[in-house]
């Protein structure tokens, strides 16, 4: 069974105008320093999911990042807010979600896919999941 999340791209249009600026500048030849000046602070805001395949000795969990689908249909003008990301995710598999909720704020998760709904796990439960196989 295949389980659809939305993840809304709060800020999405600061990356995009970031990378922009960064191109231009890189093409024009300009000094790095001056480059660093025309950063908007245009870091990637979330969201991401991340299949965990496995356990991992040095970060813990070995993970698969998903390539969502961005949808406009409901952004405003400038891209801030409404763009939405689509991930499809599978019955039985287990995700780290990073979510950002507001400007401010991130829900960083651990989820499994039961019954066609997201059911929330801990770090331990994950990792007693995985070690059971």
């Amino acid at each position: 069974m295949t389980y659809v999340l939305a993840l809304e791209a709060i800020g999405d249009d600061r990356a995009a105008h970031n990378r922009i600026w960064q191109g231009i500048a890189r093409e024009a030849g300009m000094p790095r320093a001056i480059r660093k000046l025309l950063d908007t602070g245009g870091a990637s805001l979330g969201p991401w999911v991340a299949e965990i395949v496995g356990l991992e000795p040095r970060w813990g969990f070995r993970r698969v990042f998903l390539r969502g689908r961005k949808d406009y249909s409901r952004s405003n003008s400038i891209g801030s807010r409404g763009v939405y990301v689509y991930y499809e995710l599978h019955e039985g598999a287990i995700y780290d979600i990073h979510e950002r909720t507001s400007w401010r704020s991130v829900d960083r998760r651990y989820a499994r896919i039961g019954d066609g709904h997201e059911v929330r796990m801990t770090k331990d439960e994950v990792t007693a999941w995985l070690s059971a196989d």
